[in-house]
């Protein structure tokens, strides 16, 4: 399943939905593929059953997969733009401190 976050007005039609597709495919971006989920039930007590399609559930969280999706791809790009975040501070950080040596330096220099 991939998926795609687009914001519209009012529910559109199927019809609406094709068209801007159409009109705009190639600044769309899309997430990674997820697997599908192909396995087959297993047979046995009700009770354990019922247990173990809670527990999926639980894990699992609350929407559709769709929505699921999209809620990953957001926890990827917050990740990869806390990582771009911490780079950028790290930097910024040792220009200071190459600053301060420099100054450091050009005090002492003169005696």
């Amino acid at each position: 399943m991939v998926s795609i976050a687009c914001t519209v007005g009012a529910q559109p039609s199927d019809a609406e939905v094709w068209a801007f597709v159409l009109a705009r495919y190639r600044e769309l971006t899309f997430s990674e593929p997820e697997p599908a989920d192909g396995k087959k039930p297993k047979t046995g007590s009700p009770k354990r059953m019922q247990r173990e399609a809670a527990r999926a559930v639980a894990r699992a969280g609350v929407g559709t997969k769709a929505q699921q999706a999209l809620k990953r791809q957001f926890e990827a790009g917050k990740r990869e733009n806390r990582a771009l975040g911490r780079a950028e501070r790290l930097a910024l950080e040792e220009k200071r401190f190459r600053l301060r040596q420099e100054k450091k330096k050009a005090k002492h220099r003169g005696r």
